[in-house]
């Protein structure tokens, strides 16, 4: 598997890979992950196992820290360590910067407090009605 940056004429596939997670018209439009790779707000990878992209995920990054986030695996790719390896890459990319903290969120109903657990990750907190109705954690790692 190799992982390469997503550029403005990967916001279509990225927009399909995340439609999965949520509603894309409020999140991850097809026009919203162009502009943000346009204006460096956000930087998107995708994942790609003998040239077909498997996975994909979003980084931003301030003085202290990464924002991980959206992480989407296809359907028949999970459970292959794919999200792992894109989750370590991800953390790589903030080491490289000097960062010493690297989180997301993640909406409770997806359910995968051990993915985050299980990759050294802790959950720092839970938040009632965080995003259109949706409960949410916060995962992080210190780097």
């Amino acid at each position: 598997m190799r992982t390469q940056r997503g550029t403005t004429t990967d916001a279509p596939t990225l927009e399909q890979l995340f439609s999965v997670l949520y509603k894309p018209e409020l999140k991850w439009s097809e026009e919203k992950i162009r502009e943000e790779i346009k204006s460096g707000e956000k930087d998107y990878y995708l994942a790609l196992d003998n040239n077909e992209i498997v996975g994909a995920f979003g980084i931003s990054f301030d003085d202290s820290s990464a924002k991980f986030g959206p992480l989407a695996v296809k359907d028949k790719n999970r459970k292959r360590g794919v999200g792992s390896k894109l989750l370590s890459f991800a953390e790589e990319l903030a080491r490289g910067r000097g960062l010493s903290r690297i989180w997301c969120y993640s909406l409770e109903r997806y359910n995968v407090a051990n993915f985050y657990q299980n990759n050294g990750w802790v959950e720092e907190r839970f938040i009632q009605d965080f995003w259109d109705g949706q409960n949410c954690f916060v995962y992080a790692k210190k780097l």
